[in-house]
């Protein structure tokens, strides 16, 4: 929900503000536990934070194109492959004994490679980048594609629901007046 406190500043982007998501295609939302106070995982909150920013770049993207002239795109996007990074550091042991492994059978890329993948996304014109908006997306043979996105994330009840409770949560009062702004 923070991140729309920097749509002015996008906005103002000569080549047109846009917001990549880095996401994948797993999770659920706990709508029970959120927060997940009765039941923690690393992976589970992963998963769930992945989903929650598919749902939310589908909103904002919807939001934006009832604005006439809004710049801005929402993009989510899949690596296809694992990066290689110090994010490994912070993984439970069993999960960085796992990757130490896939590392040596050639399924990580590097972060330089990574962002080269990815340096399309930022640097394209307006035009392209709002073509993608809205969209789920990743890089197969030279290429971005699109990923069929599932029926929960795109349902428009669960994502009033989520955004809901996040603002609940965020319990930030600029953070719910932009939202209230762009609802109207």
């Amino acid at each position: 929900m923070l991140t729309l406190n920097l749509l002015d500043l996008l906005k103002k982007s000569e080549k047109g503000g846009r917001i990549i998501f880095n996401v994948t295609r797993m999770g659920e939302i706990f709508w029970d536990d959120m927060q997940m106070n009765k039941k923690w995982s690393f992976e589970d909150g992963i998963h769930q934070a992945m989903v929650a920013k598919r749902m939310f770049l589908a909103m904002l993207h919807k939001l934006h194109r009832d604005i006439k002239v809004s710049k801005l795109s929402f993009i989510g996007f899949e690596i296809s492959k694992t990066v290689w990074s110090n994010q490994l550091n912070i993984i439970p042991l069993y999960m960085k004994i796992m990757a130490t492994l896939m590392k040596l059978f050639g399924t990580f890329i590097s972060i330089e490679k990574c962002g080269e993948i990815m340096t399309p996304l930022f640097t394209e014109n307006q035009e392209e980048s709002l073509k993608k908006s809205g969209k789920f997306i990743t890089w197969k043979k030279h290429e971005f594609i699109d990923i069929k996105e599932n029926s929960t994330v795109m349902n428009k009840e669960m994502q009033d629901r989520l955004w809901k409770v996040s603002l609940e949560l965020c319990a930030d009062e600029i953070t719910n007046q932009i939202a209230e702004n762009l609802q109207k």
